[in-house]
């Protein structure tokens, strides 16, 4: 069986349809459907459909492994914030004697830095 037939088969299986159900959703012969999950070939039409009737993204079927999504109540689920703090802590937060801590911050500077580091980035400049 090729990657694509699995995927439909276990979308399919996870949607709690049969085969001929998935096609009838699709307004697909049963045969279609059998012949996919076989690792037959069907039109990149076809497979849209089968995902629309599975309430999927196209790219979904095609992509073999398709990740489940990470449940709000799943106790092993990393934040991104957290993940990125373990990876790079912050390098130093004390004063690295650019302006002193008593006084207010110099916002036309900051200002200027903003815009030079937002017209790098236009400019795919990452230097």
């Amino acid at each position: 069986m090729s990657a694509l037939g699995e995927n439909v088969r276990k979308h399919r299986r996870l949607a709690g349809l049969t085969q001929e159900e998935l096609a009838h959703a699709a307004g697909v012969a049963p045969s279609t459907v059998r012949k996919l999950e076989q690792g037959g070939n069907v039109r990149i039409e076809t497979l849209h459909i089968l995902a629309r009737a599975l309430h999927l993204k196209t790219s979904q079927l095609m992509a073999s492994g398709t990740p489940e999504p990470v449940r709000a109540e799943d106790p092993t689920r990393v934040g991104l914030a957290e993940l990125r703090s373990a990876l790079n802590p912050a390098a130093s937060l004390t004063n690295t004697g650019g302006e002193r801590p008593n006084e207010d911050p110099n916002l036309p500077a900051l200002l200027e830095v903003v815009r030079a580091g937002s017209a790098a980035y236009d400019s795919d400049n990452f230097d």
